[in-house]
């Protein structure tokens, strides 16, 4: 019985090697895997590796607030922008400051064409377009660059980025509904590339009652 036993315990360790020596010599080194992402800071801001101080909300961020928020609304969760409206879906006026600047002393541009009034420089939020139109918006908090399309930026500036039109025709269709009969919809259609040319074209309809009546 005992010589039994060792032999077994021998003949196992035997087959146990044989077999780990088979699967390393089957094994191939198919070298390094480098696996990329977009990290999302806090889930709404990218990580910036830039010398100033700048904050850029993304697409994906955006789409997770309100969807009747203009594009500047979006940029309330953004550290040192202090955003207000006077009701929650943002359908009336909006106001906001930059570290204590007003919205007058920072520049604004869409796609690096400034949009502030010539005359004193003001922002008018609600005119500014559909939010699903564009891609990202960032806000580079402090002084704004010297190449800045801006003059009157002394406080920051923000840059809103279009959504550029796909190579492919397509139709995006949102529909969104509130509390106090709010209700938005939103048609996006892209043309695809024709001969080397490719546009959008977008409509939208926003309507609520708030509190005093329809509007």
């Amino acid at each position: 019985m005992k010589l039994n036993t060792l032999f077994a315990t021998l003949l196992a360790v035997g087959v146990g090697g044989w077999t780990l020596s088979a699967l390393a010599q089957d094994s191939v080194d198919i070298g390094d895997v480098k696996v990329t992402g977009q990290s999302l800071g806090n889930g709404h801001m990218v990580q910036e590796d830039s010398a100033k101080a700048r904050s850029t909300v993304t697409k994906e961020a955006m789409d997770e607030m309100a969807p009747t928020a203009n594009a500047l609304d979006k940029l309330k969760y953004t550290p040192g922008i202090n955003v207000s409206s006077t009701d929650a879906s943002g359908l009336s006026g909006t106001s906001f400051t930059m570290r204590g600047m007003n919205s007058d002393q920072v520049g604004v541009s869409a796609d690096g064409i400034p949009i502030n009034d010539s005359g004193d420089y003001s922002i008018y939020p609600n005119l500014l377009g559909d939010p699903e139109n564009f891609s990202e918006i960032f806000a580079t908090q402090g002084s704004s660059e010297i190449d800045g399309p801006h003059i009157g930026s002394s406080g920051g500036n923000i840059g809103l980025v279009t959504l550029r039109p796909t190579k492919d025709f397509g139709v995006f269709v949102k529909q969104a509904v509130g509390s106090n009969s709010l209700d938005k919809s939103f048609v996006r259609i892209n043309t695809g590339d024709i001969n080397g040319f490719k546009t959008y074209i977008s409509t939208s309809h926003t309507e609520g009652d708030k509190w005093r009546g329809k509007g």
